[in-house]
């Protein structure tokens, strides 16, 4: 793994020599600004100060599509630790503890793992492949010398075809019929060009319907998955005001590691009200908790040591930030995250035994019934986590 966290850092180094040829970014007056031939109100930029309003308005909408009880999932980044929250989900079903989610929000690898949350059963078998298939450890490829000339360390050809495969009009026809009962898919990215996360209701895309939707919709997955400089950024064309941008779209874990509503929402003080009694369920496909330092540190292992730290505490930071906001709304949260115990090689160890192992041991938590955790029980981890952690 150290060696591709450090072929990270490298790459931030060569960005000089590659360029990315595209149309220039919406100027900064630009009053409205949206996907070519879509609506604004298919996503919420996170420094919209009526941010709060429209998220509220949403999930009053799908609140009120319940089925009896209110369930939302929230799904984190991670990578290969993808296959860990597929095997959570394929657990819970295999026990009959897995709820209909009215809300599902995903992040980065979370972001592809969401659609099928959000569908249910029916479509397990597609997920499931997409992260243990033997095909799943070819689908990114190291460009080698040729990346001082790119964006990008790896190319994403064959992870764009993947889910091009995946996502089939019936794929789109699933989430639209879902959407219009007034059920929410949310998945953010990262907008380079404005440094802020960018929220997008997918199935409104849906709604769309047609080859530009499927299209928008594969695009907005590939940009959530995009880890800047190891990935090729995603540009998604934009108008405003009759003319023709741009937008440079990255990994949304860039800017949050998940989500449940705008990070203003979070710390603010308004509160959805009708979400009292919801049950709010948190998957991080990633560990909580940092071992110690293994050796001398070197510059070579500094890079992929502090990469680590600085992921751990963000989304350590979040989760306190997300405790709050259930808290403050008489939600009940359950938290998952990758064991301590299991010996995780790191977010891009994509081979097929890796992400089947990860897999394995997130169906085995859930099937076993010890898949959730309270805040309290995190609480307790991070200060085994600590105690591990000194020397």
């Amino acid at each position: 793994m150290f060696r591709k966290f450090l072929a990270l850092a490298l790459a931030s180094l060569l960005a000089g020599c590659a360029t990315l040829s595209r149309l220039p970014p919406p100027p900064n007056s630009a009053a409205i600004v949206a996907p070519a031939s879509y609506n604004a109100d298919l996503r919420i930029n996170s420094y919209d100060s009526q941010a709060s309003d429209v998220v509220t308005a949403l999930y009053n909408k799908a609140i009120a599509a319940s089925d009896g009880s209110i369930d939302i999932m929230a799904l984190s980044g991670g990578g290969a630790g993808g296959a860990f929250g597929v095997g959570i989900l394929m657990g819970l079903q295999r026990t009959g503890a897995r709820p209909q989610f009215e809300i599902v929000t995903g992040v980065s690898s979370g972001a592809l793992i969401a659609p099928y949350a959000f569908l249910g059963p029916n479509w397990d078998a597609a997920i499931t492949e997409i992260y243990t298939a033997p095909q799943t450890s070819n689908l990114v490829v190291r460009r080698g010398f040729g990346a001082l000339f790119q964006t990008s360390l790896y190319r994403t050809d064959r992870f764009i075809q993947w889910i091009d495969k995946h996502v089939t009009p019936q794929f789109m026809n699933a989430i639209a019929r879902e959407s219009r009962k007034g059920r929410l898919l949310l998945v953010a990215t990262t907008n380079i060009d404005t440094g802020a996360s960018t929220i997008w209701n997918m199935g409104l895309i849906a709604e769309q319907g047609g080859p530009r939707a499927r299209q928008l919709f594969m695009d907005v997955l590939v940009a959530s998955s995009s880890i800047p400089a190891v990935f090729p950024p995603k540009l998604i064309d934009v108008e405003s005001g009759g003319r023709h941008f741009q937008e440079m779209h990255v990994d949304g874990g860039v800017a949050v590691p998940f989500f449940v509503v705008p990070a203003n929402m979070s710390l603010g003080d308004d509160t959805i009200r009708r979400l009292r009694g919801a049950n709010l369920y948190v998957i991080l496909n990633s560990q909580i908790g940092i071992g110690p330092a293994n050796g001398a540190l070197k510059t070579t292992s500094i890079i992929p040591r502090s990469f680590e730290i600085d992921q751990v505490y963000r989304a350590r930071q979040n989760i306190a930030l997300t405790a709050y906001f259930a808290t403050r709304n008489e939600m009940a949260l359950h938290l998952t995250w990758i064991p301590p115990s299991y010996p995780y090689q790191g977010s891009l160890e994509m081979g097929q035994a890796t992400m089947q192992s990860l897999f394995d041991s997130g169906l085995s938590l859930a099937a076993s019934g010890q898949a959730w955790q309270s805040a309290d029980d995190l609480a307790a981890e991070l200060g085994r986590a600590e105690v591990a952690a000194v020397p």
